[in-house]
């Protein structure tokens, strides 16, 4: 449970919140350091502005109908173009499931991807409650959590999951593949930013730009601490729930 929890907003005696509070962010690990960015790193955006609002090939998995019924409530994403100018790196907008699988095999360093995930409250199957929606529509351009643990990202620094509930899921007896921010740990990743709820689309663009350009000085569990005491002056409740919903988890390195 401690993995969902909004640590940045949680609200101290003195009515101030946690990260206002306390100057060091060392979120959801225990030991270890963590590194900067890289100056020179491989940055790879992905933006999907659409989820094409149905499944025609339904049947190739569970809960089909239920992941139906989400996929046609999606919203278009306009603020997906904007998002990918305002971070920089390399950027591919609307890739499918093939030509996206095939660019993770680079391994760039960093990567950014903005698009709609979903999580499907179920108590069947393991590791297909969590997903991400790629473009071309039908079953065969979703990715599943489970398929994004079984790939090697060990040369992956840090993924970005700009995406409503990227960092939900439930844990599984045997395996923590049910939500996008746990399988892309599980894929080799070190640090993974993810929502815990759905995040406006209009604030994403700027917050997303602010966040890249903090991590370039700092760490990245640093940069978003940062980030989040500065957007949290303030705030009204909406700023305060879009803000506190990311969270970023870590895999330490060790000092030798």
């Amino acid at each position: 449970m401690l993995h969902a929890i909004p640590w940045a907003t949680l609200r101290q005696r003195n009515d101030k919140n946690l990260c206002q509070t306390l100057d060091e962010a060392r979120i959801l690990a225990l030991t270890g350091i963590f590194p900067k960015s890289r100056t020179n790193e491989e940055f790879f955006t992905f933006g999907i502005q659409s989820a094409h609002g149905s499944l025609p090939d339904q049947g190739s998995f569970p809960f089909d109908e239920r992941l139906s019924q989400v996929v046609a409530k999606l919203p278009a994403l306009p603020g997906v173009t904007k998002e990918l100018e305002n971070i920089g790196g390399t950027s591919y907008l609307n890739q499918n499931r093939e030509k996206f699988l095939t660019l993770l095999q680079e391994q760039p360093s960093a990567i950014h991807l903005a698009g709609h995930g979903f999580v499907i409250e179920s108590e069947e199957g393991v590791g297909f409650r969590a997903g991400l929606i790629l473009d071309g529509g039908g079953a065969k351009n979703i990715l599943f959590a489970r398929d994004i643990a079984k790939l090697d990202l060990s040369g992956t620094q840090l993924v970005v999951l700009s995406a409503c509930r990227g960092g939900i899921g439930r844990t599984e007896v045997g395996g923590n593949w049910s939500s996008l921010r746990r399988s892309f740990i599980a894929a080799g990743v070190d640090q993974v930013l993810a929502a815990q709820w759905r995040v406006r689309d209009d604030q994403l663009p700027d917050f997303m730009a602010k966040f890249h350009q903090q991590r370039k000085k700092y760490s990245a569990p640093q940069a978003i601490w940062k980030m989040q005491r500065e957007m949290l002056q303030d705030a009204d409740d909406i700023t305060l729930a879009s803000v506190g919903a990311w969270v970023l988890e870590c895999v330490p390195i060790e000092l030798d």
